[in-house]
């Protein structure tokens, strides 16, 4: 065993000293170092020849990392060996090799390598990748070398000796620049942050850099605009006579003219920040500092961006005020673009100079700006020049309110102006009212942030007036971001937060009436708004706005009669608060089309027992929908106290809906007793029974003389009617599910022609906006079509996920459940483990539980069945024939298919259909082909996910049925022999045993082992081992090639802390600085969700959701949608179901979380924090 990993190593050496390319004196010498029969011999290095491993192509340099990353998984000896040859031999280009991804998220990487590095070695890598690295963020780094500096400046002479790049000097240059910043002037006053340096060597590096930013200015030129070479002279010369106090000379003008930058080539912009921030670093040193930086900045003076500023202002905030008045005396910047760019980087100081120095200059720009910036820029001046405000307040004052107001209404597609001039105040609510019906037509997202900017300017008819628009457009997604208080503190007492929501309830409703909004859109907005909430302050609602509108009498009544359902809906539930005001009116709704309007109208009738003579009379009404409300609603009393009254309704009942839920409810749940239903009808009846009625207007949609033609299995072609009575079966399905009737009428049918046929109906029904109230073609196509069905499905409702349908993206997900495709259940399961959307990852769950009722199996049973055979036998062989040859395709150890003709000879891939081959058969065998293909990449993702999930919880199987899905499945067989196993007692194992390729069971020590009936078995987490098994494990799965198929040896694991096991908050990632959008991308692959949003549209949670078990992670917050930002994460908090209250959860002690569930939840928080290399922990 021990040989087969030597081997592999030695293997390794050797890919590695070949793709370094040494010279002869460095391969030998590295050969030497390598030798793992021998102690490190450090001082061999000392010997190393310098070579430049830039000169190394893309793909060596991958390689290369490649190798070091295996090398620090399997061996951290070899790994530093590696590094600390890499280091001495390339110097600064060992960043090439070492940090291969020189971006600021690899920042983890060279944590890793500093450990075996010198100080100076280090540092001088981590300025390679600061030099060369040409995106935003190459200043991050630079910081972390000046703090290094600030303690000692001579680490930077150590690392200008270590700079063997002969093709480029930018890490010189910034050595130099970093080690002039951090050491004091000479002839400067004294700096107490600064330490004194060496005067010939300060005198040196000025000369250097000066001299090499000097030879680098056509850098800051296009190629297809650079100067000529006097006319670079003559730059290059202005810079080192360096006469700032001087104007820039006009020959300096005419050489720039017409190349100054106008476009955004990341070379170019590189260049202009990466020079200026060279230079400001220095700029106490020469003046010829401060010329580069003129001439920078006179290229760049008019964009906007201004990468010369913006690249001084990366050295730091303070670094940049202590020397901004020697910028603004020195650079000739335009003052209203030297303005913007102030406002842009919200540099308030400069602003309110501004104001002081050029009042007019910054009324022009003012002018130009956003509402936000108008904003910002409006209390710069306030603070700054209050005279001129003063003067000036009311222009500048109605310049920001007509700009906000315009912004706000700047999606409106119609009646823009109206909109626009009621915000102002020029005109009153009545006279907008007019443009509802068109504002409502059109799309637009909420000017949540727009509102809350005019707001915290203190324009409150503009933001109040806001709100009365965003309620005529019936938009509540603002209402909820910053009026209710959707993010529970659960700290607080149980109702300390209704209390809250109720308060801002009432506000809510108080603006909406002072502004004199009329009933109708109240109700309506209300309404809507109602019903989109995703919390449990609904309650609240309906108490808060049935208290505050007590004087709403007729509006409630009008509005029960709404055309708008949600108006509706909300009418009949506040009036169900008030029963007795409104029992009458109540009853009159019982006809209510809506399905959430009838839920809500039969909770109401049955919690007052008192309404009996009004629900006996809707059993003779006229209408369906008012007899099929009675019905339920007297079921729902007593089926028992109202037989006598449903037998009747049954006798003269015509509508095969009620007429068949009366039938059920007398025949089968009747409380004490049971009679079995009339036998099964035949075809023909059966059919005529289900299409009694009006069929042909449920149907109408459809072009049924034009759908494909279906055949029965006798070969007669199937009628329209019998076809019709398959799709209204479903139609008339009160919940929708598996349904018999259907079921035996198309078995009757050509299987693969039903699903055509099924196929054009779900098209249509998806071309025509896939209504809700037809859902029922969903079932229709999951239960009776095939695979190519099932994949449109399921890329359907990825799209209605994404597209605000959620609601019939869990419909899929249900309905998917039930099809008799294996990769339908194998991707409703994959959905309830990951997936974006939390609300339909939920349905894919409750989905796989309803699937299991309607098919009276256990949801063990079904899971069963998630793991399908794909038609192999116990051997991993499946025979494929064309009629006149047949193929032998065998599943291998590594999960591909590899296939074989008649004579046992490979072949590359399965041949096409010839000639001789019988049409029909090679063409549906091809076809087999094909789709095991697709099902076998579906299955091994998903049960990748599976295992993954499994060995996160702990999961257990009983043994037989281990036995069951891992050992007979040929599939799950292949998994299982890559993965180490337990049986497991009280939650830990007691013996750990390998599955093996032929058939037996193996223990650590490779002794035959036996499975214990009735064992429980699970995978192990290396958690639960002892170092020295974990490490036999290890050597035994690489000496028999196995690779696992989830990590799961090599698995990263932590443990609670003595220090940790009273606390209620891990804080272990407290104060990590993440980019906002790497931190939600991370986390969210890994099956965490987002918070809601609480104040300010801010999201500052993160939760993770395991059934009783619930996690959840602070940070500093970022918007509704995640941005580009930096957050700092805080603590976080594991949560367990509260015994007493099952609807909520409490926070539990670190000590008192599940060993593994602790290590797993670790495990992802610091894959998640691994790109950060910063912290700022809050001394609060």
């Amino acid at each position: 065993m021990a040989e087969g990993k030597q081997s592999k190593e030695q293997e390794n050496i050797e890919s590695v000293l070949h793709l370094l390319a040494l010279t002869e004196r460095n391969q030998e010498l590295a050969t030497k170092y390598f030798d793992l029969s021998m102690p490190e011999q450090r001082t061999l290095l000392k010997e190393a020849e310098h070579q430049n491993f830039i000169k190394l192509n893309c793909t060596t340099k991958q390689q290369l990392f490649k190798l070091l990353q295996d090398f620090q998984k399997t061996n951290e000896q070899l790994a530093a060996r590696m590094i600390r040859l890499v280091a001495e031999i390339g110097g600064e280009t060992a960043q090439e090799i070492l940090m291969y991804y020189s971006s600021w998220v690899y920042f983890n990487q060279f944590e890793y390598i500093e450990q075996f590095l010198t100080q100076e070695q280090a540092a001088v890598i981590l300025a390679n990748a600061a030099a060369w690295q040409e995106g935003v963020f190459f200043p991050r780094y630079a910081h972390w070398l000046i703090e290094m500096g600030m303690e000692d400046p001579e680490v930077f002479c150590r690392m200008r000796k270590l700079c063997y790049n002969d093709e480029g000097n930018n890490t010189q240059m910034l050595v130099a620049a970093l080690y002039l910043h951090c050491v004091k002037p000479l002839g400067h006053p004294a700096e107490n942050d600064k330490k004194e340096g060496d005067p010939e060597l300060i005198q040196e590096m000025t000369a250097y850099l000066v001299e090499s930013l000097i030879q680098k200015i056509g850098g800051l030129f296009h190629e297809d605009n650079m100067p000529q070479a006097s006319e670079l002279e003559t730059l290059q010369n202005f810079v080192r006579n360096a006469k700032i106090k001087e104007p820039i000379p006009d020959e300096i003008w005419t050489i720039l003219s017409g190349r100054r930058r106008q476009d955004n080539r990341p070379s170019l912009q590189f260049q202009l920040s990466f020079q200026s921030f060279l230079a400001f670093l220095a700029i106490d040193h020469t003046d010829r500092l401060m010329s580069v930086l003129r001439i920078a900045e006179a290229l760049d003076a008019m964009t906007v961006q201004n990468l010369p500023l913006s690249g001084c202002l990366a050295v730091g905030q303070d670094w940049f005020d202590r020397h901004i008045l020697a910028l603004e005396t020195n650079l000739e910047l335009p003052k209203d673009r030297y303005i913007y760019w102030a406002v842009a980087e919200k540099q308030t100081k400069i602003l309110e100079r501004m104001a002081v120095k050029v009042p007019r200059v910054i009324c022009n720009v003012y002018e130009n700006c956003s509402a936000d910036d108008k904003g910002y820029l409006l209390s710069c001046i306030k603070t700054g020049n209050p005279k001129y405000f003063q003067l000036k307040k009311t222009f500048l004052v109605d310049s920001y309110r007509r700009t906000a107001a315009g912004e706000i209404v700047a999606g409106y597609h119609t009646f823009r102006e109206s909109a626009a001039r009621y915000l102002l105040g020029e005109i009153e609510i009545s006279k907008i009212l007019p443009c509802v019906g068109s504002w409502r037509k059109m799309y637009h997202l909420s000017n949540g942030a727009q509102l809350q900017n005019v707001m915290a300017y203190g324009e409150m008819q503009i933001y109040r007036r806001g709100l009365v628009l965003e309620c005529l457009q019936l938009n509540h997604i603002y209402f909820y971001d910053h009026w209710i208080d959707s993010e529970r503190n659960h700290a607080e007492e149980n109702t300390a937060w209704k209390h809250k929501d109720a308060q801002q309830i009432r506000s809510l409703l108080a603006v909406l009436e002072e502004e004199k909004v009329p009933p109708q859109y109240q109700i309506e907005f209300l309404g809507n708004a109602y019903f989109g909430q995703i919390n449990d302050t609904v309650e609240e609602w309906l108490q808060e706005i049935a208290a505050y509108h007590k004087d709403w009498h007729n509006e409630w009544i009008a509005a029960s009669q709404s055309c708008f359902v949600p108006a509706r809906i909300l009418a009949i539930c506040v009036m169900g608060v008030q029963w007795q005001e409104f029992r009458d009116e109540l009853l009159a709704c019982a006809s209510e089309s809506s399905k959430l309007g009838r839920e809500y109208l039969r909770e109401i009738y049955i919690a007052h027992p008192d309404c009996e003579k009004g629900i006996l009379a809707m059993l003779k009404s006229p209408r369906a929908a008012e007899r099929s409300m009675a019905v339920e609603v007297l079921t729902n009393w007593s089926v028992k106290q109202y037989r006598e009254a449903l037998t009747k309704a049954l006798a003269s009942e015509k509508t095969k809906k009620i007429r068949t839920l009366i039938h059920e409810i007398l025949y089968i749940n009747t409380e004490n007793e049971t009679k079995s239903l009339p036998d099964e009808l035949p075809l023909h009846k059966l059919i005529h029974e289900i299409l009694i009625g009006t069929w042909k207007r449920k149907l109408s949609w459809l072009p049924l003389d034009t759908l494909p033609t279906v055949h029965q299995k006798d070969g007669e072609p199937a009628s329209k009617e019998q076809l019709a009575a398959i799709l209204v079966s479903y139609a008339d399905m009160k919940e929708l599910g598996l349904n018999k009737e259907a079921k035996s009428i198309a078995a009757q049918l050509n299987p693969m022609e039903t699903a055509f046929y099924i196929k054009q109906v779900y098209d249509l029904w998806v071309s025509e906006g896939a209504q809700a109230k037809r859902k029922w073609v969903l079932y229709a196509a999951a239960i009776h079509g095939d695979e190519a069905v099932v994949t449109e499905i399921y890329a359907q409702l990825q799209y209605w996920a994404q597209h605000l349908r959620g609601a019939m993206a869990a419909e899929a997900v249900k309905a998917l459940a039930l099809s008799d495709v294996p990769t339908a259940l194998l991707l409703v399961d994959q959905i309830s483990r990951k997936f974006k959307y939390r609300p339909v990852k939920l349905a894919a769950s409750k989905a796989l539980d309803y699937a299991a009722e309607q098919f009276e199996i256990s949801r063990e049973e079904l899971e069963d069945r998630i793991v399908p055979d794909l038609g192999f036998n116990e051997q991993m062989e499946r025979v494929f024939d064309y009629g006149t040859r047949q193929f032998k395709v065998i599943l291998t150890s590594s999960l591909s298919l590899e296939v074989y003709d008649e004579k046992g000879k490979k072949l590359k891939n399965m041949p096409a259909p010839g000639k001789n081959d019988l049409p029909e058969r090679s063409k549906a065998a091809n076809d087999a082909w094909k789709l095991l293909k697709k099902q076998l990449k579906t299955v091994i993702t998903n049960q990748e996910l599976r295992l993954e999930y499994a060995l996160g919880t702990g999961r257990e199987w009983e043994s037989s049925k281990w036995e069951r899905v891992f050992v007979r499945n040929p599939v799950m067989r292949q998994f299982a022999a890559g993965l180490i196993w337990g049986i497991y007692e009280d939650n830990r194992p007691v013996q750990t045993f390998r599955y093996m390729e032929d058939g037996t069971f193996n223990t650590v020590d490779e002794e035959e082992y036996v499975l214990p009936a009735g064992g429980r078995i699970a995978l192990v987490h290396p958690l639960e081992l002892s170092q020295e098994v974990l490490t036999e494990w290890q050597k035994q799965l690489f000496d028999y090639e196995v690779e696992q198929p989830v990590e799961q040896l090599q698995r990263s694991f932590y443990r609670v802390t003595k220090e940790e096991k009273e606390e209620v908050e891990l804080s272990r990632f407290d104060g990590v600085v993440i980019n906002a959008l790497s931190l939600a991308e991370k986390l969210q692959n890994m099956g965490w969700y987002r918070g809601e949003a609480g104040d300010r549209g801010i999201v500052d949670t993160y939760y993770h959701a395991d059934g009783d078990r619930r996690v959840t992670l602070h940070f500093s917050g970022d918007d509704i949608l995640p941005i580009n930002i930096e957050v700092v994460l805080h603590g976080a908090f594991f949560e367990m179901i509260d015994c007493e209250d099952t609807s909520r959860f409490s926070v539990c002690k670190l000590g008192d979380v599940p060993p593994r569930y602790f290590s797993e939840i670790v495990l992802q928080l610091a894959k998640a924090a691994a790109s950060s290399t910063e912290t700022r922990r809050d001394p609060n």
